[in-house]
């Protein structure tokens, strides 16, 4: 009886060994950012992420989807290094809890149904809420960073919103983006390039592998806008779209700029003038912020020394 209770304790002691060994093997390192390594085991789970938790996603192209996932690993370890390097660590518990309740709003799941999904995707769930975190900090930080910079005219919103009143309804637009560098010696091969893979894979995806926005994490989806929170540039190529198409190419201050109009609805004017302008400028508020975080992470990238391992 002693016999086989110690060969199965030293079945077990092989077994642990043999999974360890095996784990090693598999979960090699791929990726050295500044110091920060990524494994192939976080690339497994970030596809895993990218696959299961956005629906209409490229889930037949590997290769694409190791490159978008490969960016949103190296992403999210520069946004930490900068969290870390501000020692902020401010985030809101109800923000959390809303952006988790989001995710199975968009899965159209309950609490139950969704840990179970993620148990049968394999999906970590601590994983997950630690991208979640990431996110809010890093939000946090950029508002406390640029907070002083947030200027909006409110004078000019007012007039604006003026012109509004004398209408009784406007439109809004639920509205994608994607957003590409302005390389000036090759813009019209970079929009033929972002045309073609929208035509191959959908908007979605390829707000996913192109975009350089931070609404790429949510295959570039902006939401409901309304007319008068856009500026005369996007207004007027919005304007000349038709619902379920996409904009001529827009040059901005940040990028190249697609938009793709997927729905359109029409709204009743308020009569609250204070209401209508604090919404306004809330967006425009938010809209700036955007930028700025853009603007931040692709200075710390560019600075970042990020290491192939073969």
């Amino acid at each position: 009886m002693k016999l086989n209770k110690l060969l199965i304790y030293n079945f077990i002691l092989v077994f642990a060994f043999l999974l360890q060994l095996e784990a090693k093997i598999i979960n090699k390192i791929l990726l050295d950012v500044d110091g920060e390594i990524i494994t192939s085991q976080d690339l497994e789970q970030e596809i895993r992420l990218i696959t299961y938790l956005n629906k209409n996603i490229l889930n037949d192209d590997i290769d694409a989807l190791k490159q978008i996932a490969v960016q949103s690993l190296i992403k999210s370890k520069i946004k930490k290094r900068e969290i870390e390097k501000y020692n902020f660590n401010r985030f809101s518990e109800k923000d959390l809890s809303n952006k988790i309740d989001g995710v199975k709003a968009k899965l159209n799941m309950n609490d139950r149904d969704f840990l179970i999904f993620l148990d049968q995707k394999k999906i970590n769930y601590e994983n997950l809420i630690e991208k979640i975190i990431t996110e809010l900090k890093w939000n946090g930080l950029i508002f406390d960073i640029y907070k002083n910079r947030l200027n909006i005219n409110k004078e000019d919103i007012v007039k604006e919103i003026e012109n509004y009143k004398k209408k009784n309804t406007y439109n809004e637009y639920l509205l994608s983006e994607i957003l590409i560098e302005n390389n000036v010696g090759s813009i019209n091969d970079d929009i033929k390039n972002v045309i073609k893979t929208i035509n191959e894979i959908g908007f979605v995806s390829a707000a996913l592998k192109l975009s350089i926005s931070e609404s790429k994490e949510n295959g570039g989806k902006l939401g409901w806008i309304s007319e008068k929170q856009m500026n005369k540039q996007i207004k007027s190529q919005i304007l000349a779209t038709k619902k379920g198409s996409i904009t001529k190419h827009i040059i901005t201050s940040d990028g190249i700029l697609v938009l793709k109009v997927n729905d359109i609805r029409k709204k009743k004017i308020q009569t609250d003038l204070e209401k209508i302008k604090n919404e306004v400028v809330r967006f425009k508020k938010n809209e700036l912020l955007q930028k700025f975080s853009s603007s931040h992470y692709q200075k710390l990238k560019n600075n970042t020394l990020i290491t192939v391992i073969k």
